[in-house]
């Protein structure tokens, strides 16, 4: 018998294996939320890091790794949930 007239597996039906779970799961969209621009800014010393910080309102310490500007206003997901609607 040749190799190509076996049966495939399972996991190769024309149907995704999460296909028939997902059924009347509630819709999903992901904003994208990535920076339109993200640019490197270097300091000559501590100064110029304190007046950077004031000239944009934000805290900006040794260890900042990264800001956003505007600041950005991070959302809490902790209070929402999924629900059946009727």
């Amino acid at each position: 018998m040749d190799m190509n007239d076996i049966k495939q597996e399972a996991i190769f039906e024309d149907k995704e294996w999460w296909e028939e779970e997902w059924q009347n799961m509630p819709e999903f969209v992901q904003k994208d939320l990535t920076p339109a621009k993200t640019l490197y800014v270097h300091f000559r010393n501590l100064e110029d890091i304190e007046t950077f910080a004031q000239l944009i309102g934000q805290t900006v310490t040794e260890l900042t790794r990264s800001i956003w500007f505007p600041k950005l206003e991070l959302e809490s997901i902790t209070n929402k949930r999924y629900v059946d609607e009727p």
